[in-house]
């Protein structure tokens, strides 16, 4: 009789521990995939504005790269009109 209660105790128990190991698990998977959604989010934001930046930054080469032709002509040009003149 008492090795039954005994044994119906340490059940109760391990059911108990059980119960609240799997909450615990339950609880910390949750945490953890509520921080890697936000982690996912922030590097959807990060690779958005990284494509921006690189399409910028491609804008401003090829401005500098026109500004630089034009500055080339304009010096052929005045080193033309400079010798044409000596």
């Amino acid at each position: 009789m008492i090795a039954e209660l005994k044994l119906w105790v340490v059940l109760a128990v391990l059911s108990a521990l059980t119960t609240i190991a799997a909450f615990l698990l339950k609880l910390i998977t949750s945490q953890v995939i509520k921080r890697l959604d936000t982690i996912v989010a922030e590097l959807r934001i990060l690779s958005h504005m990284a494509l921006v930046q690189e399409q910028q930054i491609k804008s401003l080469q090829e401005s500098d790269h026109q500004h630089t032709q034009r500055l080339n002509n304009h010096a052929e040009r005045i080193r033309t009109i400079e010798f044409d003149h000596c």
